[in-house]
């Protein structure tokens, strides 16, 4: 099935998605899934992911706290990268 657009909603839905985006934390939910949230919401809120270092930021500072901490303010804006580490420190 193919993805909707955001243009595909109502003004009020696309409104209540931008906001599910700038609230979502990763928490306790698992990173594949909320890496899945993350990609799937931001097209509510594209400036605040219009580039691959706005979008790695963005999905850093929403991590989980135990995982943000060992990866924050490294070398890691590439965000397949970030991803991937994020990955290797939760199955630690």
């Amino acid at each position: 099935m193919p993805r909707r657009g955001s243009c595909d909603f109502s003004p009020s839905a696309r409104e209540e998605l931008r906001k599910q985006f700038v609230e979502l934390r990763q928490d306790t939910t698992p990173l594949v899934q909320f890496e899945a949230w993350f990609a799937n919401l931001s097209r509510f809120a594209p400036e605040l992911v219009e580039t691959e270092e706005l979008w790695s930021s963005e999905f850093e500072s929403r991590l989980c706290d135990s995982i943000r901490e060992r990866i924050a303010g490294s070398w890691h804006r590439s965000y397949s990268v970030l991803v991937g580490a994020a990955a290797h420190v939760e199955a630690a």
